[in-house]
C-alpha cells in the first residue's frame, strides 16, 4: 500500500487535489492507496510500500517520517511552493517548514516538484545533499472529478462537511481524516510512537541554522480564437498608444447598465500573501490594458477568489466595471464556462516563476482564451497562450 500524507483532508486545497488525490487515484489502479492527514492510521509494517509526504513538512510530519525510515519504508517528498523565499508563511511556520523539510529530505529516496524552476531551487538549497529530484506536471482537473469528490468526502458547495469514518474514493483508494478518527473511533491501524527529544533537538538545530544563513492543447484552434477576440474587442485600434508607466486612475467608470452587453475578463486563484509578489495585487499588472480596452468595448472583470478585502483594496479602485466572487472548487468551472478570456498576471519573482500553469491549463481545457505574463512553466503551452504584450494578448 502507498500512503500519501498531507497535512489537511480539505479539497479546497489546491495541493490536496492536484498534488494527493488526482495523482493516487492513478496509482490506486494497480496498488491500494491511503490519504490521510493523521498519523496514527499509517501502518508502519510491511504492508506500507512507500509513504508520499505532499506539501506536508511539519514536527509531525518529520516524526511520521522518522519512525518509517527505521522500519525501512521509503519516503518521497512532493513540495509544490517554492518554501525557501524569505518570509514563507509569515516567519516562524516558514521556517519551521523549511527545517523539516531539509530533515525530511536527509533520508527521503526522492523529492517531486510540478515544475523544473521549482527543481532547480531545491537542487541548489539542498547543495550535495539533495536527492533525486524529478518533474510531474499537475494534472488537468475535471468538473465531474471535482463533484465527485466533494460528494465523497461529504462535503457540500458550502463546505460544512459531515464524517462519518474513513471514506472510500475508489477500490483501491481510501481517505482517513484526523476529524474522522474523532467522530468514527479508534483507528484498526496500529498507533504512531512517541516523538522523540533527540529529534525534536534535531528540527531546532535546524532551524536556528536556516535563520542564520537565511498538454498540449490544440495549437491552431486557440489561435483562431485569440484572433477572434482581438477583432470583436477592436485592439488592433491599440497599436499606436503609447504605454504610460502607471495605470491611469483618473477617471473611474460607473458601473454598465445590467442591458449593456459586455465581455467577461476572469482572473481566479489565491489572493496572495506577504511572502510574494502573487494573488490579487498582480491584476494590476494589467491595469492600463484593463482601462484601455474597456474604453474601446465594454467589458467587466471578474475576481474568484478567497479575500474580498485585497479586492477592495487592489481592484475596486480600478476604472473599469468589476465584482467578486467568493472561490469554490466546482464554481470556478461555472465562472469558466461565462468568461470571455482569462487574465494570468506573473510578477516572475522567485515566488512565482516556480509555479505550475495548472490554471492556464485549467482555463483552456475548458476553451476559454488566456493572457499571461510568460513564466518557465509556460514552455510547452506558448503556442496556445497570448503571453507577450497584454495590450495585444
Amino acid at each position: 500500500m502507498w500512503v500519501n500524507f498531507v497535512n489537511a483532508v480539505e479539497p479546497r486545497l489546491a495541493s490536496f487535489r492536484y498534488r494527493s488525490v488526482w495523482p493516487s487515484l492513478a496509482i490506486a489502479e494497480q496498488y491500494p492507496c491511503l490519504i490521510t492527514d493523521d498519523a496514527s492510521s499509517v501502518p508502519l509494517d510491511t504492508d506500507t510500500d512507500g509513504i508520499v509526504f505532499t506539501k506536508a513538512f511539519t514536527q509531525k510530519s518529520l516524526e511520521l517520517a522518522w519512525e518509517a525510515r527505521k522500519h525501512d519504508i521509503p519516503i518521497v517528498l512532493d513540495l509544490c511552493d517554492n518554501i525557501f523565499v524569505p518570509g514563507y508563511l509569515g516567519g516562524t511556520s516558514g521556517l519551521l517548514t523549511v527545517a523539516c523539510f531539509r530533515s525530511m529530505a536527509e533520508f527521503s529516496e526522492c523529492i517531486i516538484v510540478p515544475t523544473q524552476a521549482l527543481g532547480e531551487i531545491v537542487r541548489q538549497q539542498l547543495a550535495g545533499t539533495a536527492p533525486q529530484i524529478k518533474v510531474i506536471a499537475d494534472c488537468v482537473e475535471r468538473e465531474a472529478d471535482v463533484r465527485r469528490l466533494l460528494r465523497l468526502l461529504n462535503q457540500d458547495r458550502n463546505h460544512t462537511q459531515v464524517i462519518n469514518g474513513p471514506i472510500a474514493i475508489s477500490n483501491n483508494l481510501q481517505v482517513i481524516s484526523s476529524k474522522s478518527k474523532r467522530d468514527y473511533g479508534r483507528s484498526h491501524f496500529p498507533a504512531l510512537p512517541a516523538s522523540l527529544d533527540k529529534l525534536k533537538n534535531r528540527v531546532f538545530r535546524t532551524v536556528r541554522q536556516a535563520i542564520n544563513n537565511d498538454l498540449t492543447a490544440n495549437r491552431a484552434a486557440f489561435r483562431n480564437r485569440y484572433k477572434s477576440l482581438k477583432q470583436s474587442l477592436n485592439l488592433d485600434r491599440l497599436n499606436d498608444y503609447s504605454r504610460p508607466s502607471r495605470p491611469d486612475l483618473s477617471h473611474r467608470s460607473m458601473p454598465l447598465a445590467a442591458d449593456v452587453p459586455r465581455k467577461t475578463v476572469l482572473w481566479f486563484g489565491n489572493a496572495g500573501h506577504s511572502h510574494g509578489d502573487y494573488g490579487i495585487a498582480t491584476i494590476l499588472r494589467f491595469a492600463n490594458a484593463l482601462s484601455r480596452i474597456h474604453s474601446l468595448t465594454p467589458i467587466e472583470l471578474l475576481v474568484v477568489s478567497n479575500n474580498e478585502g485585497k479586492f477592495n483594496e487592489y481592484v475596486r479602485r480600478l476604472p473599469i466595471p468589476s465584482r467578486y466572487a467568493e472561490w469554490d472548487p466546482v464554481g470556478v468551472f461555472e465562472h469558466l464556462q461565462s468568461a470571455d478570456v482569462v487574465i494570468i498576471p506573473n510578477s516572475n519573482d522567485s515566488f512565482s516563476r516556480t509555479k505550475s500553469a495548472n490554471r492556464v491549463v485549467l482555463a483552456l481545457s475548458q476553451g476559454v482564451p488566456v493572457v499571461a505574463e510568460d513564466f518557465s512553466a509556460l514552455e510547452l503551452l506558448r503556442d496556445c497562450v497570448a503571453c507577450e504584450d497584454p495590450y495585444q494578448g
